[in-house]
């Protein structure tokens, strides 16, 4: 699937800092470096690009594959505790503090409190 999707820490209210790291630990046995972007991460079932994995976040797009890349996706958002923006749909978070950490007006299009991969792919399919 050719669609943009965010991953962002915020903290009141801002955009925050930190999880790349985490991020990169939970992707390390699936990511397939480049020297120029994208990277790719390849899950038994699945792929994705991913770019700027940092501190700063990180975007994934061309997600092809079953629930499996999409859980891999999340659970590298939940490590990382980054806010999950896929571009045109509701904001994903995993805990109600997460949504009281968004910039106003950020969750405007709804927010929604996901577990799963198959969560995410359901609020992408909604929109």
């Amino acid at each position: 699937m050719s669609f943009d999707i965010y991953f962002q820490r915020f903290e009141n209210g801002d955009a925050a800092s930190g999880g790349g790291a985490a991020a990169s630990e939970v992707l390390r046995a699936f990511l397939r470096p480049s020297p120029q972007n994208p990277e790719r991460i390849e899950h038994p079932g699945g792929s994705a690009e991913i770019y700027g994995l940092s501190d700063e976040g990180m975007m994934a797009t061309h997600v092809d594959g079953g629930d499996a890349i999409w859980d891999l996706l999340v659970s590298t958002a939940r490590a990382a505790n980054w806010t999950i923006l896929p571009v045109g749909c509701a904001v994903c978070i995993f805990t109600t503090e997460m949504e009281a950490a968004l910039p106003e007006g950020l969750g405007d299009d709804g927010v929604k409190i996901i577990e799963s991969g198959a969560d995410l792919l359901r609020v992408i399919a909604e929109s």
